[in-house]
């Protein structure tokens, strides 16, 4: 949350990193959050993956139900019983039939690789809700991260805005200040606190969302985190899309839909084979002698008020596998602009954190030591310093602010490519973005 006061600090302060800050009484007994540690959890934990899980090992049983025959039916038959006798041997017949359908050949072979791929189209995509669910995680992580680092910024001002306002005081007690430099002084060091508040709110809401990214309760206390620098290697755009091409879980995804589709459609060509039922039984005749009996019928799929359905089933079969093959080379070219605008927004970060942390970092410190040591000689009025050193404050402000935005740029690039781009950077100080 960017909040746009006046505010007061001094370069001594500012020249300490942002992630040095007091770790306040919320998060003494959290442990510290590791970027790697919230991925892992995410991916056991969060219920939208357990479901997908879940759903996948449900379809991985269709093959086998798909290969099996139907039940045998078993079927008993009375011929001719009297209706003006109770007597059970009046009756002119008993049968007793045992019937079962066996599908054409090859029929129940095409159905189990069609079910074995749309389970293996489930599984891709839950790959791709995994990866959803970790590029969450991460950018949840990266703006909780950039909080921190301002709030630390602030907190690094608030002992010597109050020194500044000892020494106006004292100034003034001497005769060489005014009443209006003092109070000027003391509402910095308000505007200071205040804006301190509103960025504790503001992380309070990115633990919040970090939570919920996890998939856990909302309220978990969430103690420091990895201040990992962002990379400045950024890989060229035609090895990003090489990368995207072979590994990425949409394509593979829609890969798999194409495999589905076309497993579909070699199951409706089947469908113009004949089916068979095969029964067999015995006739039991009171008072004469029993006999086996048989009966075999086949299905006729190609008589003319079926042979039209038949040839339907298969055109759509072939239209759903034609747009399945038209969908992956839309995903591509998806991918491939998302990659690209991905990789120029994360470039362009980039490049002005290093102006901010290269010129203007350096330049508002020099402005600001200039400005003290005038006032301090009675060179300068107050309003000079305190403009050099809000002028400070923004700059370490906006450093933190742009290097959160690059972590979540950077997400944002491997979220578009589909794979993990950077070993994950060495842990260095803590950031424990929590309130006082």
């Amino acid at each position: 949350m960017r909040v746009n006061v006046c505010l007061l600090v001094v370069v001594s302060a500012l020249a300490q990193p942002v992630s040095a800050q007091e770790r306040p009484a919320e998060g003494v007994n959290a442990p510290p959050l590791h970027l790697a540690d919230a991925i892992a959890f995410a991916r056991v934990h969060h219920p939208a993956l357990a479901g997908a899980t879940a759903r996948v090992t449900a379809a991985r049983q269709g093959a086998e139900v798909a290969r099996s025959l139907m039940p045998p039916m078993f079927d008993a038959t009375i011929w001719q019983w009297p209706v003006t006798s109770f007597n059970p041997g009046d009756v002119n017949m008993y049968m007793f039939m045992l019937e079962q359908e066996l599908p054409g050949k090859g029929k129940r072979d095409l159905r189990a690789a069609a079910s074995a791929r749309a389970a293996d189209r489930m599984a891709a995509d839950a790959v791709v809700r995994t990866r959803t669910i970790e590029s969450g995680v991460i950018e949840a992580y990266a703006a909780l991260r950039a909080t921190g680092r301002e709030i630390a910024a602030t907190r690094a001002a608030q002992p010597l805005a109050n020194e500044l306002v000892q020494a106006t005081e004292a100034a003034y007690a001497s005769g060489r200040g005014t009443q209006a430099a003092v109070v000027r002084a003391a509402l910095a060091e308000t505007e200071l606190s205040e804006r301190l508040v509103m960025l504790q709110a503001d992380a309070d809401m990115r633990r919040v969302e970090l939570n919920a990214a996890m998939g856990r309760d909302p309220s978990t206390p969430i103690g420091t985190l990895d201040d990992a620098a962002p990379s400045a290697l950024v890989p060229p755009l035609q090895v990003l899309l090489d990368r995207a091409g072979d590994t990425h879980p949409e394509l593979l995804a829609a890969r798999a839909g194409i495999a589905e589709a076309e497993a579909g459609a070699n199951v409706a060509k089947a469908e113009g084979k004949p089916d068979w039922v095969v029964q067999g039984g015995y006739m039991l005749m009171p008072g004469e002698a029993g006999a086996w009996t048989a009966r075999v019928g086949v299905t006729w799929p190609s008589a003319p008020w079926v042979k039209k359905r038949v040839s339907a089933s298969a055109a759509e079969a072939d239209a759903l596998a034609q747009a399945a093959r038209a969908d992956l080379e839309s995903s591509r070219q998806q991918i491939a602009r998302m990659i690209a605008e991905a990789r120029v927004s994360l470039v362009g970060t980039l490049a002005r954190l290093a102006i901010v942390r290269d010129t203007m970092r350096p330049q508002s410190a020099h402005i600001v030591e200039a400005s003290r040591l005038a006032f301090a000689s009675g060179q300068l009025p107050l309003s000079e310093v305190l403009d050099a050193q809000r002028m400070q404050l923004e700059t370490e402000a906006q450093m933190a602010r742009l290097s959160g935005q690059a972590d979540v740029a950077w997400a944002a690039l491997e979220a578009a490519v589909g794979v993990e781009l950077t070993a994950p950077a060495a842990v260095q100080s803590p950031v424990n973005p929590g309130k006082e």
